[in-house]
């Protein structure tokens, strides 16, 4: 891949995202304050830097117009991603992720996004799957202190609490420990169960694609590496929690 190719990927990649997540939060029509401070924070969190940050938002007000032609946006980054197709994957999960960042996806915002997963040639079975992996990350992640141990308070949870209270206040749930395995499990995009040599292999697969080198070299902008620490942060939680259990 050429330097030129490998950059016209980067820009496609990062154009793409932010008009995405405008059509995201105009799913309904209109965009709220929630959904424009959503992706503020995410913005907050890349550390963009001004010039950036001001291109991010433009992007974001194109994608939540009206006129906004999402087809063939898509088509465009399929073609110039053609040399780095692993990269769509990176992109779908990126978009999940900033979307759910605030807890949880609302139906609308699932049947967005299964629709960019449909234009950039993935089945309904292949997001469904992502998307539990995902919710899964993220529900281990939150239920633990990232290292793969459960929280103090998470562990002492008792099962009579977690019916009378079963969400934390930014809408992630509170798992029991039996719960917490299996949301591991799911995680790495398993069954619950799976014997050692199973899990390594998944894992080892999720590093393979989800590293932060890894997903730099298939073409990742600068602007992301922050993203990708955190979402293999989450990756790193599951494997570690399910080989502490």
């Amino acid at each position: 891949m050429t330097q030129d190719e490998f950059k016209k990927i980067r820009e496609s990649f990062f154009n793409t995202i932010f008009v995405l997540l405008g059509r995201i939060a105009n799913c309904d029509g209109y965009v709220n304050r929630d959904e424009i401070k959503r992706t503020q924070n995410y913005m907050d969190k890349m550390q963009l830097s001004a010039y950036c940050r001001k291109k991010a938002i433009r992007l974001f007000r194109t994608g939540s117009s009206p006129t906004f032609d999402m087809n063939a946006t898509l088509e465009e980054f399929r073609e110039a991603v053609t040399k780095s197709p692993r990269i769509i994957e990176v992109l779908l999960v990126y978009m999940i992720s900033v979307a759910r960042v605030d807890g949880m996806l609302v139906e609308k915002e699932i049947k967005m996004i299964r629709q960019v997963a449909s234009i950039l040639g993935y089945s309904s079975i292949i997001f469904d799957h992502m998307l539990r992996m995902i919710t899964a990350q993220e529900n281990i992640y939150n239920s633990t202190n990232g290292d793969g141990s459960a929280n103090k308070n998470q562990s002492s949870h008792s099962k009579e609490n977690t019916e009378k209270d079963n969400t934390e206040p930014n809408n992630q749930p509170k798992l029991n420990p039996g719960q917490l395995l299996e949301a591991a499990y799911n995680a790495l995009g398993i069954d619950v169960g799976s014997d050692k040599t199973e899990v390594k292999k998944a894992y080892r697969k999720l590093v393979n694609q989800y590293h932060p080198d890894k997903v730099q070299g298939q073409g990742l902008p600068p602007e992301f590496i922050n993203a990708a620490t955190e979402y293999f942060k989450r990756i790193q939680t599951a494997f570690e929690y399910i080989s502490n259990h």
